[in-house]
């Protein structure tokens, strides 16, 4: 019989019972139904200690073999095993990949490639790290990390790293978290950028200042405050890059879904619209050009982490961006750009198009 673990969750639930070996081999399933009926951090973390507290065990899933040239090497102390949202959107999903990788730098574990999909994993070279074969039974010792809200969560990241010094070695694996989040992304960032261009080259665009605008819709609608944009915010973004490109010739590809979208562009402009597009070259395509607009949108960012361009993004979001002023901060009143940002944003243009 499966051992089962209970946990207290407060007045509003106040018990949960969670199956060990459903949560073992259901994982994400399972913590999905914890998120639902209970928030509080505490609770898996209560879990997570029921969890592990019986000491090392096997996983239902283990790397696979690396003489096939894509599994877990024998030398490496440890891995690290993500867990996106299995609902979330590509660019969720990106975004969940990149705080894994800076998380695993932190603890000096390698990262487990989790298939996803066999397109975009190719496209980010995603499977470049070695595989994860949940179907394999031959197991490895497989713990569970405790949930964090963040690199500034010390108590988690004390619980986590004590159980990283405890259980490693071995070849153990460690699953963290679903979406664990991580506020600093640049080094996963960068290291998605240098694994997107091994797999790309930037197309030989010259001419007219290329400008990419993701109008986000599809998945969110005018009540969605944090993730819905006004059509004004991106026309008012769109004037501050042509009052700093001057004479400069621009084309203003929209990226949205759905229906088109009422956007007044420059009139010196070429309108090039691509609605419902396949991601692929939508991400291509952003990520290419020379001044991406961007939602408030994890496909947005990723975009702009593999830009080389200038990227004009709003402020505040929830993790860190790059030093640099290649990454423009937009901060906003009442949902529209502040004169000082459309100011900031003007400016830039034009200094990049002078040198």
């Amino acid at each position: 019989m499966a051992r089962r673990v209970s946990a207290y969750t407060g007045l509003r639930h106040p018990r949960v019972i969670v199956d060990q070996v459903s949560l073992t081999r259901l994982g994400t399933r399972a913590e999905l139904t914890l998120r639902k009926h209970a928030r509080q951090h505490v609770l898996l973390r209560r879990v997570w200690t029921g969890l592990n507290a019986s000491g090392p065990r096997h996983a239902t899933g283990q790397p696979g073999a690396h003489a096939a040239g894509d599994g877990v090497t024998e030398t490496a102390a440890g891995y690290l095993l993500p867990t996106p949202h299995p609902r979330a959107g590509i660019g969720h999903r990106l975004s969940s990949w990149i705080s894994a990788y800076s998380v695993s730098k932190r603890l000096g574990l390698e990262l487990l490639h989790r298939r996803q999909s066999p397109v975009w994993d190719a496209e980010f070279g995603l499977d470049m790290d070695p595989a994860w074969d949940p179907a394999a039974s031959h197991g490895r010792n497989f713990f569970f990390l405790p949930p964090a809200e963040g690199d500034e969560d010390q108590e988690a990241w004390r619980l986590i790293e004590a159980e990283v010094r405890r259980r490693g070695g071995n070849q153990a694996i460690f699953r963290l978290a679903m979406d664990h989040p991580s506020h600093v992304q640049d080094l996963g960032g960068q290291e998605l950028a240098r694994r997107y261009w091994l797999k790309h080259e930037v197309p030989a665009i010259s001419g007219p200042l290329q400008v990419s605008v993701h109008v986000r819709r599809g998945d969110v609608n005018r009540g969605m405050t944090a993730r819905h944009r006004d059509y004004a915010y991106f026309e008012r973004c769109l004037d501050a890059v042509a009052l700093g490109a001057g004479s400069t010739p621009m084309v203003v590809t929209i990226h949205s879904q759905g229906a088109a979208p009422s956007i007044s562009v420059p009139s010196r402009a070429k309108v090039v619209s691509d609605l419902d597009g396949d991601p692929v070259k939508t991400m291509l395509a952003m990520a290419s050009s020379d001044v991406l607009i961007t939602s408030p949108s994890s496909f947005s960012m990723t975009a702009g982490f593999l830009s080389k361009g200038l990227v004009i993004r709003e402020e505040p979001w929830w993790h860190s961006f790059p030093e640099g002023d290649r990454w423009l901060a937009v901060y906003t009143r009442d949902g529209l750009p502040t004169r000082q940002s459309l100011g900031e944003i003007a400016h830039e243009v034009s200094a990049r198009l002078v040198h």
